[in-house]
């Protein structure tokens, strides 16, 4: 059977919680049954998108008020929530990588409160050849969900630093 992601692996919760970096990516509905516990510590990288349409209606995310991956955190509370990684579909993690310093390197926002987990992700995402832009604190997350810049588009470093310039949260 062929799969839909090239090179993914399926393994237990187990093996992902012993990773230094676990990626979250799956429905946005299934967040809450992934033992939290299990990643007390870990760098976690929320690359879900709420949408309504696939997931229902959930209450938690329906809301406006707070970004989904603030919601997410508040869940994994003891894990460093960061959001990045959403905003490039599987299908072109491999097609858009390029060498560094290649002009016109798509670029990734990775959006987080602990500078850490920040950083691992920026080094992360940079090796597997993107360039990466820090979008500022989770909060800022929001400027890169459905439906915002650059959810629906290919950037480059400049245009997605622009879009971060005037509303970078410190962390």
């Amino acid at each position: 059977m062929a799969s839909s992601a090239p090179g993914a692996e399926a393994v237990s919760a187990g093996e992902v919680a012993s990773t230094d970096i676990v990626i979250m990516a799956m429905p946005l509905h299934k967040y809450t049954p992934l033992d939290a516990q299990a990643l007390h510590g870990k760098t976690v990288v929320d690359a879900m998108n709420y949408w309504a349409g696939a997931d229902g209606q959930i209450a938690d995310f329906a809301q406006p008020l707070l970004p989904s991956s603030q919601v997410v955190a508040g869940h994994h509370s003891g894990s460093h929530v960061t959001k990045s990684s959403h905003h490039v579909g599987y299908h072109e993690l491999e097609p858009d990588a390029s060498p560094a310093h290649t002009t016109g390197r798509r670029a990734l926002a990775v959006a987080g409160d602990n500078a850490q987990a920040k950083a691992n992700v920026l080094d992360f995402i940079h090796r597997l050849g993107f360039d990466c832009v820090d979008a500022g604190a989770l909060s800022a997350g929001r400027q890169f969900e459905p439906g915002n810049p650059p959810f629906n588009g290919r950037v480059d470093t400049a245009q997605l630093s622009a879009l971060f310039a005037d509303s970078k949260d410190s962390i």
